[in-house]
């Protein structure tokens, strides 16, 4: 799996970069937690047996650029 924009932990949020960030991404927002979880979750599914060998971008879309 290879994430895109996602916030870190941190006392400070910068809304500024986040915002700057969020222009460059066609769903136009950085990604959140429960959009990494839907994704390792079809990963670990047992109907994903034959799956292998791909990297799954969650990114919002970003890559297409």
């Amino acid at each position: 799996m290879s994430p895109g924009w996602f916030p870190r932990k941190g006392k400070k949020r910068r809304l500024d970069y986040i915002n700057m960030i969020s222009k460059d991404v066609p769903l136009k927002r950085i990604g959140v937690l429960s959009d990494l979880v839907s994704a390792v979750n079809f990963l670990v599914d047992n109907k994903n047996q034959y799956f292998t060998g791909q990297v799954i971008r969650v990114d919002g879309g970003h890559s297409i650029w």
